[in-house]
């Protein structure tokens, strides 16, 4: 790979998925959270009230529009673009693939694909 100037034309557009994590998280060994016998909630509490997880539900949503992009409400980054000369252009009229990674940590807070532009 190396490293290129481009003009990005990407089109405006909202992803919003919703995925229940109890299988995913049960088969990592968070069996004993959704367990009325084992599950244990009530640290720091004098009484045992039987708490359990009921649900773990996931709900990203990414919207991207001129002004910038928002996913989950918390992030906002704005973006501009400007025209030079030897820039090529890159127009996203196609199926795609996207990500937010966190530069510092080089970790990757969101990811998803677009379908249909």
């Amino acid at each position: 790979m190396e490293e290129r100037h481009m003009n990005l034309h990407l089109p405006r557009f909202a992803v919003e998925a919703s995925c229940d994590l109890e299988a995913v998280l049960t088969a990592m060994g968070m069996e004993d959270a959704f367990s009325e016998q084992k599950a244990d909630y009530d640290a720091g509490t004098s009484s045992r009230s039987g708490s359990h997880a009921h649900k773990f539900l996931h709900r990203p949503f990414l919207v991207v529009t001129e002004e910038g992009s928002e996913a989950a409400a918390a992030t906002s980054v704005g973006l501009a673009v400007t025209s030079a000369p030897d820039y090529e252009n890159f127009h996203c009229n196609h199926p795609f693939l996207f990500l937010i990674r966190h530069n510092e940590s080089n970790s990757v807070l969101f990811f998803g694909r677009f379908s249909s532009p």
